[in-house]
C-alpha cells in the first residue's frame, strides 16, 4: 500500500515541478528584469532549491505516514474566495491617484462622469490534497490554486476630477500547504476536522489603468512568494464505504515582502478565507483493521 501513496505524492509533485521550473517563469524573469523588477523566482536562485528540499521531506514523511496512519484520504476540492488579493494597493495610485489602500479607496462618486464600482476580486479554487489521520489527529498537505474570475474592475475619476479612469485588479496563486489537526469522527459516519499550519505560497497580482488622454496609462505586474499562516475546519459524511462529500473553509494569512519597480511597488497578499466543496476517497493502509 505504502508505493501505492509514494506514487500519488509524486504525481502531486509531478503538477508542481513543471510551475517551478516552466518557461513561463524565465519569461516573467526576463521582462522583470527588464522593468527593473525584483522577481521572487529566479533561475538557479535558492527558492526552487528549498521547494525541491521540502518536497523530499514530504515523500519521506509521506512513505511512514502508512505505518502510523489509521486512515489516509485522498481529496478534491473546489470552492471560491470572497475577496482575494487584498486590498491591491501600491505606490503609483498613491502618488497618481490618491489612493492609499487600494480598492478601499479607489472609487469615487461623479454627476459630471459616469463612474461603476470596482467591486472586490472573486476567487475560484481548486485543490488535491492528501490526509493522514489516526484516532484523533491528522496530518494533510497537497496543492491549491486559485484565481481571480470575477469583480476587480470598474471606472473611477482622477484626483482632480477631470477625468475617467479605468481600474483593473486580478490575482493568481498556487501554495503548498502544510496543516496538523483534530480529527473527530461521529457514529461512524461524519468526521469533523480542524487545524492549522503554514503553505508555501506564490503568485502574482496585475494591476491595469487607463484614461482617454492616456495621462493616467499604467499596468504593473507583481510576482511575489510568502509562507502565510493557514488555519482550517470543514466537515465529512460518508457516503458509502470508501467515499465522502464534505465542505470546509480556510482562511490564509501572510504577504510578500515588497516587490519594487522604479515607479512602483506592491505586495501580493495571501490573505483571505476560501469555502469549498470536496469529494473524498479514504483507505486504510494493509487492509481493513
Amino acid at each position: 500500500m505504502k508505493k501505492y501513496v509514494i506514487y500519488i505524492i509524486c504525481k502531486m509533485i509531478n503538477m508542481v515541478s513543471p510551475l517551478i521550473h516552466s518557461p513561463i517563469f524565465y519569461e516573467i524573469t526576463a521582462r522583470c528584469s527588464d522593468l527593473k523588477i525584483k522577481p521572487a523566482i529566479r533561475p538557479g536562485n535558492k527558492f526552487p532549491r528549498f521547494i525541491r528540499g521540502l518536497i523530499t521531506a514530504l515523500i519521506i514523511c509521506a512513505a511512514a505516514a502508512p505505518s502510523y496512519a489509521i486512515g489516509i484520504s485522498i481529496n478534491m476540492r473546489f470552492g471560491y474566495s470572497p475577496h482575494a488579493g487584498g486590498t491591491m494597493s501600491s505606490e503609483w495610485q498613491a502618488a497618481n491617484l490618491g489612493v492609499y489602500d487600494g480598492l478601499n479607496g479607489i472609487n469615487r462618486s461623479s454627476d459630471a462622469f459616469d463612474v461603476s464600482t470596482v467591486e472586490v476580486p472573486i476567487g475560484i479554487t481548486g485543490a488535491l490534497d492528501l490526509m493522514f489521520y489516526g484516532e484523533v489527529f491528522y496530518f494533510k498537505t497537497g496543492i491549491w490554486s486559485l484565481y481571480t474570475v470575477s469583480g476587480g474592475t470598474g471606472k473611477t475619476i482622477d484626483p482632480a476630477e477631470t477625468e475617467l479612469v479605468s481600474a483593473e485588479y486580478s490575482q493568481w496563486s498556487v501554495d503548498v500547504p502544510v496543516t496538523i489537526g483534530v480529527n473527530l469522527v461521529y457514529w461512524g459516519e461524519s468526521r469533523i476536522y480542524m487545524g492549522c499550519g503554514f503553505a508555501f505560497a506564490y503568485g502574482m497580482s496585475t494591476m491595469t489603468f487607463s484614461s482617454a488622454s492616456a495621462a493616467y496609462d499604467h499596468s504593473a505586474v507583481f510576482p511575489g512568494y510568502a509562507i502565510p499562516l493557514v488555519a482550517e475546519l470543514g466537515c465529512e459524511y460518508m457516503t458509502g464505504d470508501h467515499t465522502s462529500v464534505g465542505c470546509g473553509i480556510r482562511y490564509m494569512y501572510g504577504k510578500s515582502a515588497i516587490i519594487e519597480k522604479s515607479s512602483d511597488s506592491a505586495v501580493v497578499d495571501f490573505s483571505g478565507y476560501i469555502f469549498t466543496m470536496s469529494a473524498s476517497y479514504h483507505f486504510r493502509p494493509g487492509g481493513p483493521k
